[in-house]
C-alpha cells in the first residue's frame, strides 16, 4: 500500500486519490502529485556557502582557500573576493569572473560576504571609516573598527 503526501496547504494527511490529482476532502485543495515532487526538487536544490548561509545571484563571496584552476597554471588565492556571482546548477555551481576570466567554483570553497542576521553593538563614539552610499535610501555601507560591510542608518551617523 503506498502512502499518499500530506497537504501542502493545510499539511493534513487525510487525503486520496482522484484520476491524476490528489484531494485534501478537509481544506478543498487539488494539486497534481508530479508538482509536488517538482517542488520538492526546487528545494533541495537551494545552494549553500562553506558555512551553510543561503547563496543567492548577485552575492559577494571571499575563497577560504587557495585553488588551483584545472588546465592552467593559475592559482586563485584564499582571501580573493568575488563580487556578483551567478548560480547555476552541476557539479561547480558558481560562475563568476575572477581578473577578468570566467571560473566554475563549488560553494563549498566560498564563504558569503554579507551574512544576514548578523549583529554587532558598536560603543558610542566608535570611528567608522570608507563610508559609501548603499542605495537604499537613508542607509550607508561602512567599516568599524575590525568589522568590515556593516549597513548603518545614517540617522544615527555624526560627523567627527
Amino acid at each position: 500500500m503506498s502512502t499518499l503526501p500530506a497537504c501542502p496547504q493545510c499539511t493534513l494527511e487525510n487525503t486520496y486519490q482522484d484520476g491524476a490529482q490528489l484531494i485534501c476532502p478537509d481544506c478543498g485543495h487539488e494539486w497534481s502529485p508530479d508538482a509536488a515532487r517538482a517542488d520538492e526538487e526546487d528545494a533541495e536544490a537551494v545552494i549553500k556557502d562553506s558555512n551553510g548561509q543561503v547563496l543567492t545571484d548577485g552575492d559577494a563571496v571571499i575563497l577560504i582557500k587557495d585553488l588551483k584552476l584545472k588546465g592552467s597554471s593559475i592559482t586563485l588565492k584564499k582571501g580573493t573576493k568575488v563580487k556578483s556571482i551567478r548560480l547555476v546548477g552541476g557539479d561547480h555551481d558558481v560562475d563568476c569572473k575572477i581578473d577578468g576570466m570566467s571560473v566554475m567554483l563549488k560553494s563549498e570553497f566560498l564563504k558569503n560576504l554579507k551574512v544576514k542576521g548578523s549583529s554587532v553593538t558598536l560603543k558610542r563614539g566608535t570611528l567608522i571609516r570608507n563610508i559609501r552610499l548603499n542605495g537604499e535610501e537613508g542607509q550607508v555601507e561602512c567599516n568599524a573598527e575590525k568589522v568590515k560591510g556593516l549597513v548603518l542608518k545614517s540617522e544615527f551617523l555624526k560627523k567627527a
